[in-house]
């Protein structure tokens, strides 16, 4: 079983380094370094959200022809999962048997009449600040601020910009719905992605913000291995 892993807005790929510690060597991890950051930094950033999903693409589809497999993402990365499944699933290729959809409403959530990519920098970073999850060095460094401002401005552009609108035809695939306890996303925001699989969807809380995910770390691989090894051995029996 593969597992590949997409970051929310401003990360890299080093955001799923420590899960390494927790998974299943039977899980074989895959993690994508976004343009414009990391290993990549020189690189242009994506004029839109569906370029990066192409970018995307073109690196899944080297390892999934002969394997079962995943798809985590975290917020952005979790826009980034879902219209991925669309584009695999148009290009008739080997769909994902599992979705991990994490701190991340439905596609047609209702989004916020500001655009907070054209703020003026420093009510920019005080909604940066506003999400939690931002370290002190980095409220302190103003060079650290100054190196990723641009990736976070970004990011937020490309899914502000967005135009995703429900894709037809329900997900032919389980999924698994992540939240924070103390996100602006309850329960009954989430539970309507129920409406969104013609299989399973599993909602699951975790303690903490938006960002959890760097808190509760062996709490979501542990789920993460009993969900996708209870689907190896489904699959090993049949």
């Amino acid at each position: 079983m593969k597992l590949f892993c997409f970051p929310y807005a401003g990360g890299s790929e080093t955001v799923y380094y420590k899960w390494k510690k927790y998974l299943d060597p039977s899980i074989e991890m895959h993690l994508f370094e976004l343009k414009g950051r990391g290993k990549r930094i020189n690189e242009p950033f994506y004029k839109s959200l569906d370029e990066a999903v192409e970018d995307v693409y073109n690196f899944v589809t080297h390892y999934i022809d002969h394997d079962e497999y995943a798809l985590f993402g975290h917020s952005m990365g979790s826009r980034i999962a879902y219209k991925l499944y669309y584009k695999l699933h148009q290009k008739n290729k080997r769909k994902p048997y599992h979705l991990f959809l994490s701190g991340s409403g439905i596609p047609t959530e209702k989004k916020e009449s500001e655009m907070t990519h054209r703020l003026p920098d420093d009510i920019f970073m005080q909604k940066i600040v506003e999400l939690g999850g931002t370290s002190e060095e980095f409220l302190k460094n103003e060079d650290l601020q100054a190196l990723y401002r641009p990736i976070l401005r970004n990011d937020f552009r490309i899914l502000e910009l967005d135009t995703l609108t429900e894709c037809n035809g329900k997900i032919e695939s389980n999924l698994t719905i992540l939240y924070g306890n103390e996100d602006k996303l309850g329960p009954d925001d989430l539970k309507l992605w129920n409406d969104y699989t013609q299989r399973k969807c599993e909602i699951v809380m975790f303690k903490g913000d938006h960002f959890f995910i760097n808190k509760e770390i062996k709490e979501i691989v542990t789920l993460i291995n009993h969900t996708l090894l209870y689907s190896v051995s489904k699959f090993s029996v049949q």
